[in-house]
């Protein structure tokens, strides 16, 4: 028995088994969304440049871009707005939104 217990749980091979567990999840999670990805790309190549630029000027079309990219950019910045504003850019424009905010909410 060593001095501090078993700080890994009880094994190295439960440790290994837990993370081979979540790896897994997280591939499998993967695998579903990547097909629906393709199947747009697949979906948009296989029309003319000529289909493309009727099917963008579509109210319809427009619509679901920006939903999508809309959905897209909220989980980016929920994601990652730590390490954003973290960076030297991020800092400047998180300064610049927050003295807005306090001018503007006067």
């Amino acid at each position: 028995m060593s001095l501090f217990g078993q700080p890994f749980g009880t094994n190295y091979t439960d440790l290994q088994n837990q993370y081979l567990q979540q790896l897994q999840v997280m591939q499998q999670a993967q695998q579903k969304t990547q097909p629906i990805l393709d199947e747009i790309n697949r979906e948009v190549g296989s029309l003319s440049v000529d289909e493309q630029n009727v099917l963008a000027k579509t109210q319809e079309y427009q619509m679901a871009k920006q939903t999508y990219e809309a959905g897209f950019m909220a989980f980016l910045g929920t994601k990652f707005s730590s390490e954003y504003v973290n960076s030297p850019d991020g800092k400047v424009a998180a300064e610049n939104l927050l003295a807005t905010i306090r001018t503007d909410g006067e």
